[in-house]
């Protein structure tokens, strides 16, 4: 039996023998007394555990340390390969190394025993191990989960230096952060309730369930439900939920609770990513804790949702400003300064604000002018539902957002009579800023849509869009507006396919405009219903058009350095372009649906392009600025000019200032192609 006395002086439990000699799971012969000789296998070298390196440097461990250390290999080696208990030696060696060290010696004295393994230092030893890990080696999970077995067996063998509670605790204890989830050392703040929102609702947060309105205007309802976080098997821990919930109450103070419940419904994405094979790599079989969110797993998330779409990288900026919260406001323990600082370092694609505007994406961004012309025509000619189309006038008049639509009533459609003239306006609400009410004039064609599309028993607190699926009124119409395109066959110039529309390109289109027309950013701002002119500034970046106008003020100076033909080449035939085989595309001076061009077309010209490849300009008004343009030497070229210059004097003032945009770089085109003709 092995005695000791602890730093008290009190007189330890005995100790039971080691038996002189172990048959190990190989099936070898171990003898016990001195240095063990472990045998893997016939053909393997012999594997030698010293005791004597235990016992050197100024921290040692005690006879008693050993002696409780073999009983748990003993244990080990008829259980488990002796290679398993011979990397558990090389741990416990990095174990005495570190109290060898300069931290480890202000922990401990000078000699350290199994009762000196407290959850405090086993804390301390792991942070120190985490800074040292490297991308090639886990020093966490080589040094210290060994360890942790080791006294788990000893606290399951009853050995009397092993406390059952610190075996649990070790347990809990996760190797993928630097800040741990123990409850002794953090104690997690309570959940207020209830929560006074910053739209003025009030959220019970007893419950596993919060319930709350989409908006306090409307009757569509949303709900936490915090057990859907809990379904098995379970992925997330009930510390990592309960500081989800802290977090969202921090949110609903300052938001709106839609915008709180994204973040939600994002944490519920997470929870999906980690039951897949690329997150249950992260999770090592258990439970996933808010330190575990580390950079490398944040980065493969990332990488891992803008593989689906680079839209999909805006949940990863949605939990990082969760992340913010948690540190800097809220101070909850389990995060880390330095993971949100590396956050912070990461940009996903979708981050590039305005990228859709700035490029002018032929799906996603502003509608071009022809596909505007197009759309105004089908509107005006009454293709589709009138329901549909009272939609789509709404939005590209207003550039509002969905739910404020959604919200209109009979009452804030006004109608007024002024020297036998009929005005209509609309009260209108931004639905990001409640108090901010704003009466917009609209068309007398769209209000008088909207009135006959009223039933006869209709009330002032009606819905104005009574068609519209309270449940969901922003996907209902992105449905409506399909179904328009559908019904109106609109196929795009740009794509050569049907439109694709739904309602925030709508409103691209009506910020872009005004830009373009020179509005002021406060403006575009008041009326888009942001609250600062910083979010409007897209619309006036890298635009070609605001260039252009510019470009006509100063043409006098300018004109001579500027080249807007940039056809091909002038040709005396067609036949010098025409290719064996290969049908030649003529272009003619006409443009339909425009009552000046109501004449005999004539050729201009002839195009170049790949017949198998789509065209998707606007001729013939492109062509004399398209490289793909031939243009024929003794075509009615002035005679063209100068129906464009009819055409740009009678329509000032009647059409799409963007369409006189365009008719004026054709008319500098021609004029600059008329120079060229007069001087070969």
């Amino acid at each position: 039996m092995i005695h000791q006395l602890d730093s008290q002086g009190n007189n330890r439990l005995p100790l039971p023998p080691i038996p002189s000699c172990v048959r190990t799971f190989e099936g070898f012969e171990l003898t016990t007394a001195g240095d063990w000789q472990l045998f893997a296998g016939p053909s393997q070298s012999k594997l030698q555990l010293c005791w004597e390196p235990f016992q050197q440097g100024p921290v040692q461990m005690t006879d008693r340390f050993l002696h409780q250390l073999q009983l748990c290999w003993v244990a080990r080696l008829q259980q488990k390969r002796s290679n398993t208990v011979y990397n558990d030696y090389g741990a416990v060696r990095q174990l005495h190394k570190w109290l060898n060290s300069a931290k480890g010696q202000t922990v401990v004295g000078a000699q350290f025993d199994w009762w000196n393994f407290t959850i405090e230092l086993a804390f301390i030893w792991l942070e120190d191990l985490q800074q040292s890990s490297t991308q090639r080696f886990n020093a966490p999970k080589h040094h210290f989960n060994p360890v942790r077995f080791l006294y788990q067996l000893g606290a399951k063998l009853q050995l009397p230096d092993f406390s059952a509670e610190i075996a649990a605790q070790l347990e809990d204890l996760k190797l993928t952060g630097i800040r741990r989830q123990l409850q002794i050392n953090f104690d997690l703040p309570t959940l207020e309730c209830p929560v006074h929102c910053a739209d003025g609702q009030v959220v019970d947060t007893a419950s596993e369930k919060w319930n709350a309105l989409y908006d306090i205007r409307t009757s569509k309802g949303i709900t936490f439900n915090f057990n859907l976080l809990r379904k098995s098997p379970s992925v997330f821990s009930e510390r990592f939920i309960h500081q989800v919930k802290l977090i969202l109450i921090g949110q609903l103070k300052t938001l709106k609770p839609s915008t709180v419940h994204h973040s939600f419904q994002i944490i519920g994405d997470l929870d999906g990513w980690l039951r897949r094979e690329v997150g249950q790599s992260f999770l090592e079989g258990r439970l996933f804790e808010w330190n575990d969110f580390t950079l490398e797993l944040a980065q493969n998330w990332l990488d891992d949702l803008e593989k689906i779409s680079s839209k999909r990288g805006l949940p990863f900026s949605k939990v990082r400003g969760m992340y913010e919260l948690a540190l800097e406001t809220l101070a909850l323990p389990d995060f880390s300064s330095s993971v949100l600082e590396g956050l912070r370092e990461m940009t996903p694609l979708s981050a590039d604000r305005g990228k859709h505007v700035r490029g002018f994406d032929p799906k996603t961004g502003p509608l071009s002018q022809a596909e505007e012309a197009l759309l105004k025509m089908a509107l005006e000619a009454e293709l589709g539902q009138p329901e549909d189309r009272a939609i789509i006038m709404l939005l590209l008049h207003l550039g509002v957002r969905p739910h404020s639509l959604a919200i209109l009533k009979v009452s804030h459609l006004k109608r007024y009579e002024q020297e036998g003239d009929v005005i209509y306006h609309l009260t209108v609400s931004p639905i990001k800023r409640e108090t901010t009410v704003k009466n917009r004039p609209i068309p007398r064609q769209l209000g008088e849509l909207l009135e006959q599309l009223q039933p006869d028993s209709a009330q002032p607190n009606d819905s104005l869009l009574f068609w519209l699926r309270a449940s969901d009124p922003t996907l209902h119409m992105r449905q409506l507006l399909k179904r328009f395109i559908k019904a109106s066959d609109l196929v795009s110039p740009e794509t050569g396919k049907l439109l694709h529309l739904f309602p925030r390109r709508l409103r691209y289109t009506l910020a872009t405009y005004l830009a373009e027309m020179g509005a002021p950013l406060s403006v575009v701002s008041e009326l888009l219903g942001h609250d600062a002119i910083e979010n409007v500034q897209t619309y006036v970046e890298m635009r070609m058009s605001v260039a252009h106008n510019i470009g006509k003020a100063t043409a006098a100076a300018l004109n001579p350095r500027i080249k807007y033909f940039t056809g091909h080449k002038i040709i005396d035939s067609l036949e010098e372009i025409k290719s064996p085989g290969v049908p030649l595309e003529l272009i003619f001076d006409v443009a339909f649906n425009l009552k000046v061009f109501d004449k005999q077309p004539q050729v201009l010209g002839g195009c170049t392009r790949n017949p198998s490849q789509e065209c998707h300009l606007f001729p013939p008004f492109s062509c004399y600025c398209c490289p793909k343009f031939a243009a024929l030497r003794s075509a009615p070229h002035q005679s063209w000019l100068e129906t464009i210059e009819l055409f740009l004097e009678q329509s000032a003032g009647q059409v799409d200032d963007r369409i006189l945009m365009q008719m004026n770089t054709t008319r500098y085109a021609v004029q600059e192609l008329l120079v060229q003709l007069s001087g070969l």
